[in-house]
């Protein structure tokens, strides 16, 4: 450790000097100082070094399917090395590799460093296990420093940090978070005792039949099983009693004018001329929602490029009301894309639905068919008091978000329920320590956390009050307004609700207020930016000496800075309404990659399937449904197919078994299931089908058995694209660079020169059996590439034939998107002056102008802004022109405008695009 200026020459010398540990040994609050940095010296034989570095995992062993019953084992052994501590010597230590995807490092890697492993009785404080984080996913390199102590500061339990100097064999590894592991003594700090039972949880939750998936540190395994059963059946709710529910009957309409804006949903209103039919309205033109939709309620022909809205009514009768006066009032929709549901005639919910929803109302967002299939609850207890002994009326406004929509869904149920979330679930869990935890989260936006990914956390069974408290970990996924990982960015940004216990309290009114209260005492009583941001200045001081070269080229402090000048702001416009802003999208149970949930054969009988004990058991021959697909192995995709499996299965991630046989190029299996009747139309959740996975790398024989099995050489998947597209993009670095990193994710054997070369023979073959590209299969193809070259006469002739201006075509962009893309001024006049909309939205819920600040086409811009183009317009990730040109310009964003501009064929410079983005960020930003 550095010493103080102030601390006499002599303790300076002795400090810094190399002596024994035993001899003058560390006090555990001599590795977390605030104010220096630890020095960390670390010896080991370069072979062992090269060995632990390389070590690795990937997604498919960490997410398999077996964790759903145990945590999987780490791919990470311990090394005998020795480490120096701020001149005190440890000769004999284990150390290792750590960390879960993102942080892994060949270079750079984090690290475990065990002090017992070789001396029980060797530990610092009691503390046996040191734990250094190397801030890759962090550029800042505050997340951590800064999050840990916040935690503190407020009084949520957490772990200490410091900042350590690592060099190992002599390299300067540079700045690394030294991070209080989860032990005893952080246990005895925090509670008052060790003596509870402590769990990790990564990338899982309380879901039921996941029970066995967190690992257990420390601590009684019956105790802590009970109450994670506990926890567990209290997330999947109490009974309820169904007040509507199933194929109930109702009448419907499809409006075409305003004539009963006013009153249609009232129980009065007349509707004995509307159409009769039972609940599951909407339509499908793909696949999806076909068995969710009755025969009776199919809409496709009075909507589909007609209409955006329709009426539903479902008149209902309750005997008496008194059974129902203590019980809650849920109203649980399958919706795609918005709705406004009222109980006799007055509002109860609404989710999508714009301030004003009269007969041509449009929703304002959409989700994935993923999501809306999933029922979602509104509690609408408020409204008890509307509901009559006698008849009673539920009205549904359905609403799509475009007419070209290729579907809409409407199932609504009513139900009582006397199961009290609340009172259930704090027996079991601190109520102000996780309202404490989950709001601190939430502002400093935690996006890789409990509540933002039930990722990096551990949850502490307290012998003490025998309730559970959840404790932060691996805090380097801070301090920023968005995830990484996709999350829908028109979520709030002040809560996170992905973990399963956060989204079930917050779909409670008073659970919101609280939240929002406790939020507004971690702003006024914390929350100081102006300390903050010294303290930024004051790390940056202490850390300048100590950075690697490496970490001198990327660290960025501007980021960290700006969150928090913004972020009072940002939370602030969310908790100081009537109520927090509605956020009742269901959390994805944990992901599983790589097969079905686990079955498994035993080893000395292969006919026989184990039982749910057996799963759990080690020693099993694992042979997931998938995973034989994929390596081709027809016997154990057999005896799975005897012992009852669906042959078109789709896993967690969509993905089937014929597809992951064509993408691996397995001819044989392939033939086998096409044998066996599998669908070779089969779409995973990206509406892609086998026969795109085929094609995008190039296996030619698997495409020629696909087509004389049944499938179509002409579908487009959610983007648009066809196997002819997927395939026939030119190849460049990006195309290879992808190529590369799916065949790594799958763990397929095909080798990217392969694949560069079958690409253009399975072009070849599709072109010969009659598939086009994405763009082509509707019409309108002219107007659209017309646009995006600039060909003004081409354009004009496609609107004398009466193209639409409108219409999307298969990649989900219009016209006037298209011109902006390309940079075409002229076209894009030309367009607006037909009656173009510059304003209209694309598939993705973008704009024009979102497409220009992209790729950086100041010309568009200019234009739009003299042209009263709203250019504070959100996109579907929250995203406005000014925040696409202003992010941060890297390796990452060069390679995803390079990749975007290969798929849509557009020729552009990284460099210009560079300029382009800094010159739009002026304008926008300008008076």
């Amino acid at each position: 450790m550095k010493i103080s200026i102030y601390v006499p020459l002599l303790a300076l010398a002795i400090s810094n000097s190399t002596v024994d540990a035993a001899v003058n040994p560390l006090k555990l609050d001599d590795l977390f100082p605030v104010d220096r940095v630890v020095e960390v010296d670390i010896k080991v034989s370069e072979d062992q070094w090269d060995r632990l570095r390389f070590q690795s995992r990937n997604f498919f062993q960490a997410l398999q399917p077996s964790r759903q019953f145990e945590p999987p084992p780490s791919p990470y052994d311990y090394f005998e090395a020795s480490v120096t501590i701020d001149g005190r010597n440890f000769p004999r230590v284990g150390i290792r590799k750590k960390g879960f995807i993102g942080s892994q490092d060949t270079n750079r890697p984090s690290l475990k460093v065990k002090l017992d492993l070789f001396d029980e009785d060797q530990t610092i404080g009691g503390l046996n296990n040191l734990t250094f984080n190397n801030n890759k996913q962090d550029v800042t390199l505050m997340n951590q420093f800064m999050g840990y102590a916040f935690f503190d500061a407020v009084g949520s339990p957490s772990s200490r940090c410091a900042y350590a100097k690592m060099t190992v064999n002599g390299k300067n590894l540079g700045i690394y978070c030294h991070v209080e592991t989860v032990k005893a003594p952080l246990l005895e700090r925090e509670f008052g005792s060790s003596e509870g039972t402590l769990y990790e949880g990564t990338v899982v939750d309380f879901y039921e039949g996941w029970e066995g998936s967190f690992e257990r540190k420390t601590g009684d395994a019956g105790k802590g099983l009970e109450k994670i059963a506990a926890l567990t059946q209290v997330m999947q709710g109490g009974k309820s009693q169904p007040l509507l529910d199933g194929a109930f009957p109702g009448r419907a309409l499809v409006p075409v004018d305003s004539a009963h804006d006013e009153d249609w949903f009232k129980p009065g209103f007349d509707d004995s001329d509307w159409m009769e039919g039972r609940n599951g309205a909407g339509y499908e033109m793909d696949r999806g929602y076909e068995k969710l939709i009755h025969d009776s309620f199919d809409f496709q022909s009075q909507m589909h490029g007609k209409a955006t809205s329709v009426y539903l009514r479902f008149p209902f009768e309750l005997g008496s009301l008194e059974e129902l006066e203590d019980q809650r009032l849920l109203l649980r929709i399958r919706c795609d894309d918005g709705f406004v549901g009222y109980l006799n005639g007055e509002e109860i919910a609404r989710f999508n639905a714009p301030g004003l929803t009269t007969w041509n109302a449009r929703a304002t967002e959409s989700r994935s068919d993923q999501e809306n299939i999933q029922l979602t609850t509104f509690d609408i207890s408020e409204h008890r008091d509307l509901l009559r002994a006698g008849d009673n009326l539920l009205a549904i406004h359905g609403m799509n978000q475009s007419l070209e929509s290729s579907d809409l869904l409407v199932v609504a149920e009513l139900a009582a329920s006397d199961f009290d979330l609340e009172k259930e679930l704090w027996d079991l869990v601190d109520e102000e320590a996780f309202y404490r935890f989950w709001a601190i989260e939430g502002l400093l936006s935690f996006w890789d956390g409990y509540s933002g990914n039930r990722n990096n956390f551990f949850f502490y069974l307290n012998p003490k009050t025998d309730k559970l408290h959840f404790l932060p970990w691996g805090t380097d996924c801070m301090f920023q307004k968005y995830s990484m990982l996709g999350v829908d960015r028109r979520s709030p940004r002040s809560v996170r609700t992905v973990g399963i216990i956060a989204h079930k309290l917050y779909q409670i009114p008073s659970v919101r207020q609280k939240y929002a209260a406790t939020m507004r005492e971690l702003l006024d009583k914390h929350w100081n930016e102006k300390v903050l941001q010294r303290e930024t200045e004051r790390i940056e001081a202490m850390l300048r000496p100590h950075l690697s070269t490496e970490q001198q080229r990327f660290v960025q402090y501007g980021a960290i800075r700006t969150f928090i000048r913004q972020r009072r702001q940002d939370v602030e416009a969310e908790i100081s309404g009537k109520d927090m802003p509605l956020w009742n999208t269901p959390p994805e149970p944990p992901p599983v990659i790589g097969g079905d949930s686990g079955r498994r054969f035993k080893d000395d009988d292969d006919k026989d399937w184990d039982d749910a004990e057996e799963k759990k058991k080690p020693g099993s021959k694992i042979a997931a449904f998938l995973d034989a697909a994929k390596s081709g192995d027809i016997d154990a995709v057999k005896k799975h197919l005897k012992a009852g499996q669906d042959i078109d299965f789709l896993d967690e991630g969509g993905g089937s078994a014929l597809g992951m046989a064509a993408l691996a190029g397995q001819t044989q299996m392939v033939a086998f299931l096409l044998d066996m009747k599998a669908d070779p139309n089969l779409r995973s959740s990206d509406g892609g089908t086998p026969m795109h996975g085929a094609a995008f790398l190039g296996h030619v024989e698997v495409i020629e058995m696909l087509i004389e099995g049944g499938a179509s050489v002409n579908p487009s998947n959610d983007r648009g694209e066809t196997p002819l597209d997927a395939c026939s993009a030119p190849w460049s670095e990006e195309i290879k660079g992808f190529v590369e990193f799916i065949v790594a994710m799958v763990e397929i054997d095909v080798l990217a020169e392969n694949v560069r070369k079958n690409r253009s023979l399975a072009a070849a073959l599709l072109g010969k059996k009659g598939a086009k590209p994405g763009a082509e299969i509707q019409g309108g193809t002219n107007l659209w590439s017309a646009s995006r070259s600039g060909d003004l006469l081409a354009i004009q002739g496609a609107l004398d034939e009466g193209a639409d201006l409108h219409a999307l075509d298969d990649k989900g962009l219009h016209s006037v998107a298209w011109s902006a893309l390309g940079g075409q001024v002229e076209a894009l006049e030309l367009l607006v002056k037909n009656g173009a909309d510059v304003n209209r939205t694309n598939r993705d819920q973008s704009r024009a102008i979102h497409g220009a600040a992209f790729l950086g086409r100041v010309n568009i811009v200019e234009w739009m802004i003299a042209h009263d183009t709203d250019v504070t317009a959100r996109d579907g990730r929250g995203q406005t022109a000014l925040d696409i040109a202003s992010s941060a310009w890297n390796d990452d964003a060069q390679g995803m405008v390079q990749f975007i501009a290969g798929i849509l064929a557009l020729e552009l410079e990284p460099e210009d695009v560079r300029e382009g983005r800094r010159q739009i960020v002026k304008l926008l930003r300008a008076p």
